[in-house]
């Protein structure tokens, strides 16, 4: 079923449909391999407060908030913005995609791909990863690591500008286009992952196991 929020910790191990707002604050929120966590209409938002949330899976909404520590391993995609607070971090192999702002305001650790229309920084920003931006860049934060940042239209007064480390790559990408996250019974479509064992603690455990 849909988790309500009030959970200790959840579990989505398949695909699973929402509508509206659906907001969920827990010890732990985990999105298996098989998992799908999605809105059902072009309006829906998810927000999120888990002290840790871990997506191997998918997940596909309107508006994403996220406000605490957020481990994506799997896809993201997002029709409209992406609010992130907390520490984000996108492994090797994940991949998100928002179509219109993703605005960060804690630290960001890219080891995979994000892609977006808008961005702006106000934390810190690393990895080996890559960015691809297809308007506006505005840097208020820090960027460093060795990431390939792409941005298909560097023009003032929204360029790549602010504190960034001379480690990073920089490349004029073509134009964004966007990547279809679809959810099936048997969860992501073309998704490659790696082996994860995960551990639940306290053992047993109150908790909503989708």
């Amino acid at each position: 079923g849909v988790p309500t929020g009030g959970e200790v910790n959840i579990f989505i191990n398949h695909a699973v449909t929402f509508s509206g707002l659906l907001p969920l604050g827990s010890d732990s929120f985990l999105i298996n391999v098989n998992g799908c966590l999605s809105g059902a209409t072009s309006n829906d938002t998810l927000t999120t407060g888990a002290t840790v949330m871990a997506n191997y899976g998918g997940i596909n909404v309107k508006e994403f908030q996220t406000s605490d520590d957020f481990l994506n391993y799997g896809r993201v995609n997002v029709t409209g913005n992406y609010n992130q607070s907390g520490n984000f971090w996108i492994y090797n192999g994940g991949m998100v995609d928002v179509d219109v702002m993703f605005n960060s305001s804690d630290s960001v650790l890219n080891d995979g791909e994000l892609r977006c229309a808008q961005w702006t920084i106000g934390g810190l920003v690393s990895g080996t990863g890559k960015f691809c931006v297809s308007g506006c860049f505005i840097n208020t934060g820090g960027i460093g690591g060795i990431l390939d940042i792409c941005d298909a239209t560097p023009s003032t007064p929204c360029d790549i500008s602010g504190v960034i480390a001379p480690s990073f790559t920089y490349c004029v990408a073509s134009p964004r286009t966007g990547v279809s996250v679809a959810c099936s019974a048997t969860g992501m479509n073309d998704f490659d992952h790696e082996k994860v064992n995960v551990s639940v603690f306290p053992n047993p455990s109150a908790g909503n196991f989708s």
